[in-house]
């Protein structure tokens, strides 16, 4: 008997994508780690530059979808209120939508650390683009 899903239930439809960015637990600390004699061997290059480049269609595919989730938190803002909140959350409009800023800033940094894009180099262009929208 094959189980009929329920697509009310969230459970049911999302998927558990890997971390992008390798991360330690409180116990893990660098300094700690066991030291080897074991002569190190990297990939070839090829294949240093296909891991490279999957990992930055992932955190495209990611920026796509914390992209959504940033249109998707302003629009409750601007329907609901900055200051209301979703009757099974406690966080408050306002507070969903810096999560959801926080999780794409966090996609640009690791896609500037692949080396995707460098957004230093146009730091004057923001800074203009900046005060344009504050001055108008």
């Amino acid at each position: 008997m094959n189980p009929t899903l329920n697509w009310t239930n969230p459970v049911n439809y999302k998927v558990k994508w890997p971390d992008p960015l390798p991360h330690m637990t409180n116990t893990q600390n660098p300094v700690n780690f066991p030291k080897t004699t074991a002569t190190l061997e990297f990939p070839p290059l090829e294949r240093v530059e296909q891991t490279k480049q999957s990992k930055q269609q992932y955190l495209l595919d990611k920026l796509q979808e914390e992209s959504a989730e940033v249109i998707q938190a302003i629009s409750k803002v601007r329907r609901f209120g900055a200051h209301n909140h979703h009757p099974d959350r406690r966080e408050t409009n306002l507070q969903e939508l810096i999560g959801e800023l926080e999780d794409w800033l966090a996609i640009v940094a690791a896609l500037e650390h692949t080396q995707y894009f460098d957004l230093t180099n146009n730091k004057t262009n923001i800074q203009q683009k900046a005060q344009a929208l504050i001055r108008s």
